[in-house]
């Protein structure tokens, strides 16, 4: 029929002709359309532009906004390097005839940035340095101890808040003598009370008491009424060069519950205890006594003073004793007590401040002796 014809002309139009009766109909590619088509090569071109830029390391730029430039960050200034110390000599004097033209040049300043790794440059040799075996170049000042106590007025060496040991210092030319006080502020006695000092072997330690039963560096009290005190005298002498800048020791007792209290007692001691202002009465014989004491330092100390103030300075705070001043080189002397041990002290005023040498026959004496004329001047 006419209906039936026209059904078989679209069907051939749209899949063409069938391959066989009984085969199934492959339908053909649908073809696109001119936009389609314009479509489908806008997206080719832009999967080429996009690929290109890749390739390039870049990304395509956005059209609404420009570019920022990143800000640079500034240049570091440059730290100027410190200037070097001037270089200051003193006179030929009576001292550089016996000794040489000693420790007259200042070592120079290293640059800031390498002070923590370059040494400081060390002084110029000479006769003085000859004669006395000095090492090359000043070092710096070693860390202060904790201060001790004033040797002036009364001090406590320890308590726990019921039993209080106070202390007060009379140097004497042959010792020092130490008077303790021991102070009960409880309201309830307490019983079997010993203080026991422990010196160095080479301080002679001796306690004595009315009120308490001493033997060598032991005070004991039986019974100790509260609100009450007990007077003790500590003789200390020097008999040797090694020892501490203290005497350390320990007070026992019993409560009232029978039960056993300790705590420390500590009594500091100081250079101008135990030095006496006596020694050489010469350079030369300062000069022998250099060679004896071997334990020495070098530091420096930037204060401006003069020879004349150096030298008041030392006598009264550490009471040594000055040899000879002239110029601007000074060398004092002191004596441990009535012991061979003796401290020995050099002194150069420089422009840029004092370069120092102190000698004992012990470190730990030579680090007190330093720390002593530090704090002097």
């Amino acid at each position: 029929s006419t209906q039936s014809t026209w059904a078989e002309r679209e069907r051939r139009a749209l899949f063409g002709d069938l391959a066989g009766d009984g085969d199934t109909a492959v339908p053909e590619k649908p073809k696109r359309t001119k936009e389609e088509k314009a479509a489908r090569k806008a997206e080719k071109e832009a999967k080429k532009l996009a690929a290109a830029q890749a390739k390039l390391g870049r990304t395509a730029p956005a059209p609404a906004a420009s570019p920022i430039p990143a800000p640079q960050s500034p240049a570091s200034p440059v730290s100027p390097s410190s200037p070097a110390a001037p270089r200051v000599s003193s006179g030929g004097d009576d001292l550089d005839d016996l000794f040489g033209p000693s420790m007259t040049s200042s070592p120079t300043k290293p640059a800031a940035a390498a002070r923590a790794t370059t040494a400081p440059a060390s002084a110029p040799s000479s006769d003085f340095d000859d004669l006395f075996g000095f090492s090359s170049g000043p070092t710096a000042a070693p860390s202060s101890p904790t201060a001790p106590a004033s040797s002036t007025g009364r001090a406590v060496a320890g308590t726990d808040g019921q039993v209080v040991v106070e202390f007060q210092k009379a140097p004497q030319p042959s010792a020092l003598l130490v008077d303790f006080t021991l102070s009960l502020k409880s309201l309830s006695a307490v019983t079997e009370l010993s203080l026991t000092l422990q010196p160095a072997m080479s301080l002679q330690v001796e306690l004595q008491s009315e009120g308490a039963v001493c033997r060598g560096t032991m005070a004991k009290v039986a019974n100790f009424a509260p609100r009450t005190a007990v007077a003790m005298r500590c003789s200390i002498r020097v008999s040797g060069p090694s020892f501490g800048m203290e005497i350390r020791g320990t007070l026992r007792y019993r409560d009232y519950n029978s039960k056993v209290q300790t705590f420390p007692v500590v009594l500091p001691l100081q250079m101008a205890d135990l030095i006496r202002p006596e020694g050489a009465d010469s350079t030369q014989q300062f000069g022998g006594l250099w060679t004896e004491h071997a334990a020495e330092s070098r530091f420096r100390i930037a204060k401006i003073l003069t020879a004349a103030q150096v030298s008041n300075s030392l006598t009264q705070s550490c009471r040594l004793k000055a040899v000879q001043v002239i110029g601007q080189e000074i060398i004092l002397i002191g004596r441990f007590q009535e012991s061979n041990v003796f401290a020995l002290v050099h002194c150069m005023v420089a422009a840029d401040g004092l370069q120092l040498i102190v000698r004992t026959k012990d470190r730990m004496l030579t680090e007190a002796l330093q720390l002593c004329i530090t704090k002097a001047l």
